[in-house]
């Protein structure tokens, strides 16, 4: 098992992949960094819950509203976007900001927990 800080740098090194690979998606649709972004997706979530078990959270809830608006936020940056990166191309300037946006809520409600 894994303790705190190796748990802790896994999922922030897999939120740098996430968030890096998601920004390549912006400029061009290769498919490498469509798999980069969905296998650092998921292990964002996986280390997302591990750090949770580890704050004593329990994985049957209930949940903090810092932890569902930090799920909604995932969903809308691994599920919603990347459609939206397919198929809304001519929309992609405009999106760079409320997707900038998202990723800096989530780090708040990461640090501040509110």
């Amino acid at each position: 098992m894994l303790n705190y800080y190796d748990s802790k740098f896994l999922h922030l090194a897999f939120v740098i992949i996430f968030i890096t690979a998601q920004a390549a998606q912006f400029y061009n649709t290769n498919k490498l960094s469509k798999i980069f972004a969905g296998i650092a997706s998921l292990f964002t979530l996986l280390t997302g819950f591990l750090l949770l078990k580890r704050f004593g959270i329990s994985h049957s809830g209930p949940y903090p509203v810092w932890v569902i608006m930090k799920l909604v936020i995932w969903g809308l940056l691994a599920i919603v976007f990347p459609v939206i990166f397919k198929r809304l191309r001519t929309f992609l300037k405009i999106l760079y900001l409320p997707w900038l946006i998202l990723i800096i809520m989530a780090a708040a409600m990461a640090i501040y927990k509110f």
